[in-house]
């Protein structure tokens, strides 16, 4: 068992937060989950047909090793945290606009 991908995932929301913290930009989160969940559970259930199709696995030395299902816990949080990101770096470039 590895934490690469965690470790990834983890550097991309601390930095999402720092920079939130920097541009003193407040994410409401209600909002941005109800636009997430939709696609990510889409996706979550497209990626595990395609695991379970065999058209790609995940490499258990970089992965913690918790599944639901055949996904890995960081595949379903990627479709939470980079999306949130995106979200983040929209508020940010519209507060700097104005």
């Amino acid at each position: 068992m590895g934490a690469a991908y965690f470790s990834y995932l983890l550097a991309v929301l601390l930095g999402t937060l720092a920079l939130c913290f920097f541009f003193r930009i407040r994410i409401p989160v209600r909002r941005a989950l109800t636009a997430v969940f939709p696609a990510a559970l889409l996706f979550v259930a497209w990626d595990a047909w395609a695991v379970f199709r065999g058209h790609w696995t995940f490499n258990p030395d970089a992965v913690l090793g918790i599944f639901i299902g055949n996904q890995p816990l960081e595949e379903i949080a990627f479709f939470f945290v980079i999306p949130f990101f995106y979200i983040t770096v929209w508020e940010i470039a519209k507060a700097k606009v104005k």
